[in-house]
């Protein structure tokens, strides 16, 4: 005698499995395609800094920079200095002209300062530059190494002084100060410029003295500085 088997109960659990199969399925391409979706978003929003980075750079380059090793022309602070000594049309061809960094006792000074330890505590130098288009002028850098306070001035306007000194206990030389000046961009003119700077030694009876100016002025594409 034939056993009628019922097929149902399989047939069910079949339909379940494939079921529960497809909705795995579906969770798993959903989720594959947030993640692809996620490394699209971050791919577009590099793509997006890296040109803001680059179309920065094209717009603004560095056109002028005077470096540590050019010349300064620089008074000794034996007495004060002349009047105006730091203004554009200040006669300064009698002053001595060095490269920088100005100073005694250190190793990265090219211009020996032998008389100042015990007699003078400040030096007054003065450079002068050109910019032919003010008008394409993007910002200022200074950089400043002095073994004490100092006092920049752009054309006769102050633009930035420091009353201390900025040395470490792990290094005893002085810091280069990083300042961005581009605040005063609008100080400057057409044609010849000056920077001058007064930097002093924090004790006259030091046993070394350093001055290093560093100056980078920025413009956009287009414009010409020399």
């Amino acid at each position: 005698m034939n056993r009628l088997i019922d097929t149902s109960y399989f047939n069910r659990t079949r339909g379940h499995r494939f079921k529960r199969y497809l909705l795995n399925e579906r969770r798993g391409v959903s989720c594959r395609s947030v993640k692809l979706s996620l490394c699209l978003v971050l791919m577009l929003l590099l793509l997006v800094l890296t040109t803001g980075i680059n179309d920065h750079s094209a717009q603004a380059a560095s056109m002028l920079k005077i470096v540590e090793g050019n010349k300064w022309r620089y008074f000794k602070g034996t007495t004060k200095p002349p009047h105006k000594w730091t203004s554009i049309d200040f006669e300064d061809s009698n002053w001595p002209h060095g490269m920088t960094g100005l100073g005694y006792g250190h190793s990265r000074n090219r211009t020996y300062l032998g008389d100042m330890r015990g007699n003078y505590s400040t030096v007054y130098s003065r450079r002068q530059f050109t910019i032919n288009n003010i008008h394409a002028v993007s910002g200022i850098n200074l950089s400043i190494v002095c073994d004490g306070a100092f006092i920049a001035y752009l054309n006769s306007i102050e633009i930035i002084r420091n009353d201390s000194v900025n040395k470490s206990a792990s290094t005893p030389a002085p810091q280069a100060e990083q300042l961005d000046i581009s605040g005063f961009t609008d100080e400057l003119l057409p044609g010849k410029n000056v920077l001058s700077v007064e930097c002093s030694n924090d004790d006259i009876s030091s046993r070394d003295f350093v001055f290093i100016p560093v100056f980078e002025v920025f413009e956009h594409q287009g414009g010409q500085t020399q």
